[in-house]
């Protein structure tokens, strides 16, 4: 009986990692093919990684809708098609440094890891942390580790970084991010327009000490600087 027992727990588990991977590729097929994310790279990531396991419990059972997904502690995780097109503007190389600024529990940064060298995720949570640092464990994932801090400073003493992502919406690229871009580098960041959670997408791209900008998408995503414990950024002069 018990044999009998361990073997129908381990078919349910089996089961229950097929279905998860059929809504991977589901998801792929119908939410971020049809929107122009062609990278074969990144939507291997989106078809491979189990977003489920970086969700809280009661999220698990919808994790592949195209929604953002409130994680606690003023965090939350953006939706498929949204992280996808962040990503794919950024143009990752595999060498590259890529630093993960609202990181949540780690789900963007282990995509970011299938495309970089190395991948630095901040949080300012230790409870977000410290699970997202399990499940990185749990699952033998190398090339990406979660630091704890405040979201405005990054993780100075890990870059520079080739490629910097901001998981939210600030109203201005802080300086602090800025001076941790290498020559050449890009940052994706979500410039929040006044008084609305619509953003404009912006990719920014570094060429020596001179920081060039290009408009190109709007969307409603939450503030990141509602996550910062000091409640807001500090901004500096850009050029």
């Amino acid at each position: 009986m018990v044999k009998g027992y361990l073997k129908a727990r381990f078919m349910n588990t089996e089961q229950i990692q097929a279905q998860a991977k059929a809504k991977r590729l589901t998801m792929v097929e119908t939410q971020l093919r049809p929107c122009d994310i062609s990278d074969p790279l990144l939507l291997k990531a989106f078809a491979t990684v189990p977003r489920e396991l970086y969700l809280p419990d009661n999220c698990q059972g919808t994790a592949y809708a195209d929604n953002v997904v409130e994680l606690g502690e003023g965090r939350f995780l953006l939706s498929p098609l949204l992280l996808a097109k962040l990503i794919q503007a950024l143009k990752i190389n595999h060498c590259d440094r890529v630093l993960d600024i609202g990181c949540g529990f780690g789900y963007s940064s282990v995509i970011l890891g299938y495309m970089a060298k190395q991948v630095v995720g901040v949080e300012n949570s230790t409870i977000l942390v410290e699970k997202g640092r399990q499940t990185l464990e749990d699952n033998g994932i190398e090339g990406v580790e979660i630091v704890c801090g405040p979201l405005s400073e990054g993780c100075v003493h890990k870059g520079p970084y080739d490629s910097i992502l901001l998981q939210g919406a600030v109203k201005e690229l802080p300086k602090s991010i800025v001076d941790q871009l290498a020559d050449q580098g890009r940052i994706v960041a979500i410039i929040q327009q006044e008084d609305t959670f619509l953003g404009q997408v912006t990719l920014f791209h570094r060429q020596g000490e001179h920081l060039t900008e290009k408009a190109l998408f709007n969307a409603y995503v939450p503030p990141l600087i509602a996550s910062d414990p000091t409640g807001v950024f500090h901004f500096g002069a850009l050029r």
